[in-house]
């Protein structure tokens, strides 16, 4: 895919960020208590790939990362290289060691080309490395459909990556519709917009999707852009499977809430529509306000999260219930799969006879009307873009510590002459 090229680009930066931190630290480290505060930081994260790679202990050499970087791209380009094994991400789903990040805007570019733009509590995501590093296969599914479909309605939009993507892969005549009802989202997603020069392409809306039109609470996620909900994050069902996670949601904001058939009768113009849906467990109120769409001629193809654990079905078998539902609209299911499961993008939903969840949490679901078009998607093992990722993530990280190392820098007095 192109965004390799340009991976390999960003990867190149390691060593000489790496350097001119090291260089900085050096200089700055004594007059600056938080310039080694930031080193140190770099120096665990690094311990810890050391220690999932088995690497030998120690700082890396100039160019050791460079030619790390180097073998994982000419892997991830079929050719032969030694292999690189990474046990788990660099980092997980919440700020590595405790780390104070700036509330400010960011501009982020990715590896696929376009940018995006974020705040200070999402700057450390896996997203800043061109692809949620947990949601690959979805990403390259999106950029893969973006050749064969017309439309993109990306419900749950939150800051545009997957509606930028889809932009960046399609027809230069393809329309994208934006539905995102964070206030703080929207800004940044339309701040995006005029960065990637998208304006005439991409088409905001500020509403929730649901099953009926009207107004709802939506609750807002104080760890980060994601996770925002209409759920109620107070009821029992919501505390019951997430616990003490609910304290997590301190501010709602009231929302415009709508239907996808009225999206589609007011604002799509394509036949061949992809719908990308992230709704936090909200995902049944969604298709029940698609019913026509859904079963009609033109029903489009759905890339979606049915929440293993259901904020609203008290078994936690949501993706039954979900895929179900679809089933009777005549849709066949596909699960999504992490790369580690070799070529294989998507599985069968249902293996014999019996469905299972998706490892992901996330499912490809195709109308009669596109039977088939899963052989489209790309034969290749994805596990390789596992090493990119983790890589990019690294890079991203040396970045970040350069960056507040600059700015302190910059403050700090000079010592006494």
């Amino acid at each position: 895919m192109a965004f390799l090229e340009t991976t390999f680009e960003r990867l190149a930066q390691i060593d000489s960020s790496y350097s001119e931190l090291k260089k900085l630290v050096s200089e700055h480290r004594q007059r600056d208590p938080e310039i080694e505060t930031w080193w140190s930081h770099f120096s665990c994260a690094w311990d810890e790939l050391v220690r999932q790679m088995g690497w030998p202990g120690g700082l890396p050499n100039q160019g050791f990362l460079r030619s790390v970087a180097r073998v994982a791209f000419q892997k991830a380009r079929g050719r032969r290289a030694e292999p690189i094994v990474f046990s788990s991400p660099i980092f997980g789903a919440s700020s590595p060691i405790g780390m104070p990040f700036p509330p400010s805007f960011a501009t982020i570019p990715t590896a696929f080309g376009f940018k995006i733009c974020a705040t200070g509590r999402d700057m450390w995501h896996p997203l800043a490395t061109g692809h949620y590093s947990t949601e690959l296969s979805e990403s390259l599914i999106t950029a893969c459909l973006a050749r064969f479909t017309d439309c993109f309605v990306d419900v749950g939009a939150n800051i545009g990556f997957f509606s930028f993507l889809f932009a960046s892969e399609a027809p230069s005549d393809a329309q994208v519709i934006s539905c995102e009802p964070s206030t703080d989202n929207a800004r940044l997603l339309l701040a995006g917009i005029e960065e990637n020069g998208l304006s005439k392409r991409v088409r905001i809306l500020q509403v929730a999707i649901g099953e009926r039109e009207g107004q709802a609470k939506l609750h807002l996620n104080a760890l980060g852009s994601g996770g925002n909900t209409v759920v109620d994050v107070n009821g029992a069902s919501f505390r019951r499977i997430m616990g003490p996670s609910s304290a997590s949601f301190p501010k709602a904001e009231s929302v415009e809430i709508t239907t996808l058939d009225t999206i589609v009768r007011k604002y799509v113009r394509g036949r061949r529509t992809l719908v990308k849906i992230d709704v936090e467990g909200y995902e049944k109120q969604v298709f029940a306000g698609a019913a026509d769409w859904l079963s009609g001629d033109a029903a489009p193809i759905l890339l979606y999260e049915a929440w293993p654990n259901s904020l609203l079905s008290a078994k936690g078998r949501n993706h039954l219930e979900v895929g179900r539902i679809l089933e009777n609209f005549g849709y066949k299911i596909w699960k999504v799969e992490r790369p580690s499961h070799g070529g294989t993008l998507v599985e069968t939903w249902a293996a014999r006879g019996q469905a299972r969840a998706s490892e992901t949490g996330n499912y490809l679901a195709i109308p009669q009307s596109h039977f088939g078009i899963e052989e489209q998607l790309p034969k290749i093992d994805t596990r390789v873009f596992g090493d990119l990722s983790r890589l990019l993530d690294l890079q991203r990280f040396v970045q970040i510590c350069l960056n507040h190392v600059r700015e302190r820098v910059g403050k700090s007095v000079p010592p006494d002459s």
